[in-house]
């Protein structure tokens, strides 16, 4: 049942978001921003543009930027929506998202140059540069190397999220990584592949103690400045920054997400279609740039393991691999994103958009695909047929309304009872039930208050931050229920005490 309960969790936690106030996303608007290298029919770009509306609103997106390099060294770049959908402001070429974790392949690119430069060895333990940090299984010290945590090798487990969310969003890379001073890990390093995005934290703190530079002076020396890549930044505020959206009660409601400075490295670099389209010619073709001779060492997969995605697909520094096809999904709790190219057909894709929705992988994926099989036209699947992830935000909605109706029921009997201040006698049976019941409403309401810590390792801020107001509210309702439910069975179990001291003086009296 307990892993029941964590798989469940923790395929929300990546699903849905917070509620803040907005309007749906009913209708959107192309903005005919196309890049200077578009040569895109336009019939065919028209068309495209039709489909992908119709998956933005099937997949509640305000805002969209898309970028295509095609079999012909053509880039496109089509941006839709809106940048908040309570002013006036497209989408455009110059406006930044958040990349969640496709900013791992950033970390993964400064990280081969610096094994190639000598600065750091793959097996470079955390222990010998990073002392404070302590690893552990079945209680016994074991050491990780740098190399395992960039492939995902670790062994540390997906709830050491915590460690990020259940923190200060101000926390530097080098705070947190003090904080943290011990990880239980789920299995041996080295014998498993288990996605934990903290993985990529660890692995920048190591690079900034071994060349004595902040991670944001890494990037900019070792890939933002070779590539002139501009507007890419790490910082809290930035110009042009799309407003981020969760979707929570089956819409998108702008969230003001807390921008996580120490998950910088793994999740929050920003950037815009301008410079995705500058990282995305690097990555599939620009053999001129002096990074190049890097790239095969970022795009070499640990081939011993596979990831979850199947037996085919092996992951290098912050890429997955899976034959000629490389790519990433990215999600924070407001933006998401996917990047993806074919090194054998010469395509690549990348959309980023500023809500939390699974349709953003939906639209990479399928155009990728096409892109490296077909002609160069692009027809997306009917956007019906998309499997989205608002189901859980259904189900709690549902959920809460059971639980608003069943509260004010058992506040209604309360109150009767409180008129009729009758005492009321329980048979042997009864009383036992109530005693039952008082002791599992008692035990459940506990639980409810510390179950995040007990079954997911994890702290309320966490879910907070990555869950939809549907569930806040969800769990609001049902501890106040038990709370009430509690009351409710001690005043009839205190009445029947009553009852029977009275029944008692009755037959004194008699006597």
């Amino acid at each position: 049942m307990k892993i029941r309960l964590l798989v469940i969790f923790f395929s929300i936690i990546f699903m849905t978001a917070s509620f803040a106030k907005s309007e749906p996303t009913n209708h959107i608007e192309p903005n005919n921003h196309i890049g200077q290298n578009s040569h895109i029919e336009p019939n065919n770009h028209t068309e495209l543009k039709k489909q992908l509306i119709d998956y933005m609103e099937v997949g509640k997106i305000p805002g969209l930027s898309l970028v295509i390099i095609d079999k012909h060294n053509k880039t496109h770049l089509i941006t839709l929506g809106k940048q908040n959908e309570n002013q006036d402001g497209d989408i455009k070429q110059e406006t930044v998202f958040e990349l969640g974790s496709t900013s791992k392949a950033f970390t993964g690119l400064i990280a081969a140059q610096l094994i190639e430069e000598g600065k750091i060895k793959q097996e470079t333990t955390v222990s010998s540069v990073l002392p404070s940090l302590s690893f552990y299984t079945d209680n016994q010290p074991i050491e990780v190397s740098f190399i395992q945590l960039l492939n995902h090798s670790s062994g540390i487990p997906f709830s050491s999220v915590d460690f990020i969310y259940g923190g200060n969003s101000s926390d530097s890379l080098e705070n947190m990584i003090n904080r943290i001073e011990r990880i239980d890990l789920q299995n041996s390093p080295g014998t498993l592949y288990s996605y934990a995005t903290i993985n990529y934290d660890i692995a920048a703190r190591m690079m900034e103690v071994v060349t004595q530079q902040p991670y944001s002076e890494l990037l900019k020396k070792y890939v933002l400045t070779p590539l002139k890549m501009n507007d890419t930044s790490v910082d809290v505020m930035v110009n042009h920054k799309a407003t981020g959206y969760q979707i929570s009660y089956l819409a998108p409601r702008p969230y003001d997400a807390p921008f996580f400075i120490s998950n910088v490295p793994a999740g929050y670099i920003q950037t815009n279609a301008i410079d995705m389209a500058k990282w995305l010619r690097f990555l599939l073709k620009d053999n001129d740039s002096p990074l190049s001779k890097y790239k095969k060492r970022m795009f070499e997969p640990n081939t011993q393991l596979s990831t979850n995605e199947g037996e085919d697909v092996h992951y290098a520094l912050g890429w997955s691999i899976n034959n000629d096809k490389i790519y990433h999904t990215g999600m924070n709790p407001n933006f998401s994103s996917f990047i993806g190219m074919n090194t054998q057909s010469n395509v690549a894709v990348a959309v980023m958009a500023n809500v939390n929705s699974n349709v953003t992988f939906t639209i990479g994926e399928q155009i990728l695909k096409q892109l490296s099989s077909g002609d160069g036209t692009i027809n997306l699947t009917s956007a019906n047929d998309v499997e989205l992830f608002d189901t859980f935000d259904r189900v709690f909605i549902a959920l809460g309304v059971l639980l608003f109706l069943s509260l004010l029921i058992i506040i209604f009997r309360i109150y009767r009872n409180s008129i009729t201040k009758k005492s009321r006698h329980l048979s042997g049976a009864k009383k036992v039930i109530v005693i039952i019941s008082i002791l599992a409403c008692l035990g459940l309401t506990l639980l409810s208050f510390v179950f995040p810590s007990v079954l997911l390792n994890m702290s309320w801020n966490s879910l907070i931050i990555w869950m939809p107001m549907s569930f806040i509210l969800m769990s609001t309702l049902l501890i106040l229920t038990l709370i009430m439910s509690l009351i409710h069975l001690l005043i009839i179990f205190f009445r029947h005490i009553s009852y029977a001291k009275n029944q008692n003086k009755q037959e004194h009296v008699n006597d």
